[in-house]
């Protein structure tokens, strides 16, 4: 079968999908990190596919990891998934008034207001957020929309068969 593949999430209980038993528009997405719950969300809302996640964490956890920048690109990705996934986000983190460049030994270089990145047609300022902060927002937007995420299943291997 051409549509076929195996894979091994971790467990040693490899799965098999073939063109017959699958439907095609099944999708597995290897980590549930924000790339992976984003593009989950993504292709759930673009294409009304649910996806099924593996995660090897074996869970999240709030005050993991440090804080992260979002811009404005990725703040539009966001808003046209859902707007009000972009509201709990922002009201999540706090927006960027001013970017410093500084040199090695922290001499200022320049300061500039964050409001020269911002296109006047859809006002979106740069943020920062926690990032589980962030991981837990979209966690819960995945779960509301009934994706799958499964945890403790690290993918091993992914082959695609003759």
């Amino acid at each position: 079968n051409d549509n076929a593949a195996d894979a091994s999430v971790g467990d040693g209980q490899p799965e098999t999908l073939t063109g017959e038993e699958a439907p095609p528009s099944q999708i597995a997405i290897c980590g549930a990190g924000i790339v992976g719950l984003v593009l989950a969300l993504a292709l759930h809302k673009q294409t009304g596919v649910k996806p099924v996640l593996y995660e090897q964490a074996p869970a999240f956890h709030d005050g993991v990891g440090a804080a992260i920048g979002m811009y404005p690109n990725g703040l539009r990705v966001i808003r046209d998934i859902s707007p009000d996934l972009l509201a709990a986000i922002r009201e999540a983190g706090c927006p960027y008034e001013y970017r410093r460049w500084m040199r090695h030994d922290g001499t200022e270089v320049a300061v500039a207001s964050e409001q020269a990145l911002v296109r006047r047609d859809d006002g979106l300022h740069s943020v920062g957020i926690r990032r589980w902060k962030l991981q837990k927002i979209l966690f819960d937007a995945v779960v509301e929309a009934g994706i799958q995420v499964h945890f403790g299943k690290r993918t091993d291997e992914v082959r695609i068969r003759p």
